[in-house]
């Protein structure tokens, strides 16, 4: 990757900069500062000059500077509505395994925490509904948990501490029957901070 060129966009004393760089077949726009903006967007990372065409404008002795029209490179990121997850089927669980109360998603947890013992891991547990969703923060807050699966999970696998990070996702597809609500994913990370009992 070759990037020569800075180009200036303001005639302020202090103006902002982005560079071009020459990559297989062209040139491109590259403005990390616009895209310093987190949330792992990146509107301003190898685009054309016509990508860029409403906001960067060349002035001075950057027209002469060449053209930014490749293609091969541009848009490569992921598109967060194209990444996130679709369907159950895409965690390899079928519609009878989306869980409707809280007392079988805490089965469920209590299960796969036994299952995969000691260490870190993953897994995943489909709930149905915004209700659900909603209970389901609740007890967390409130460290129901606790009493519910975790305190006898760690218990049977004889272990004193654990931590875990858990996040919520709204699956894009339904579920199939009438009055069926959309499905949320929960991930549960257990990773090795401390939650003494």
């Amino acid at each position: 990757m070759q990037s020569d060129f800075v180009i200036p966009y303001s005639q302020s004393p202090s103006p902002p900069l982005w560079s071009l760089v020459a990559l297989d077949d062209g040139y491109y726009n590259v403005d990390a500062t616009w895209d310093d903006s987190g949330g792992g967007r990146y509107d301003y990372f190898n685009k054309t000059d016509e990508d860029y065409a409403s906001s960067h404008i060349r002035q001075e002795l950057s027209v002469y500077l060449p053209p930014c029209n490749g293609s091969a490179y541009r848009n490569l990121e992921p598109d967060p509505e194209e990444s996130a997850l679709k369907s159950i089927a895409d965690l390899g669980m079928t519609e009878d395994q989306v869980l409707t109360d809280m007392d079988s998603y805490y089965m469920d947890c209590y299960d796969q925490i036994l299952q995969n013992g000691r260490g870190n891991y993953t897994f995943y547990n489909v709930i149905e509904g915004e209700q659900l969703l909603e209970e389901w923060h609740r007890d967390y807050q409130e460290e129901r948990y606790r009493q519910a699966y975790m305190e006898d999970a760690m218990m049977r696998l004889g272990i004193s501490s654990c931590g875990m990070e858990l996040e919520a996702e709204k699956l894009r597809d339904g579920l199939q029957g009438r009055g069926r609500q959309r499905p949320v994913v929960v991930r549960f990370g257990k990773r090795g901070l401390p939650c003494r009992l």
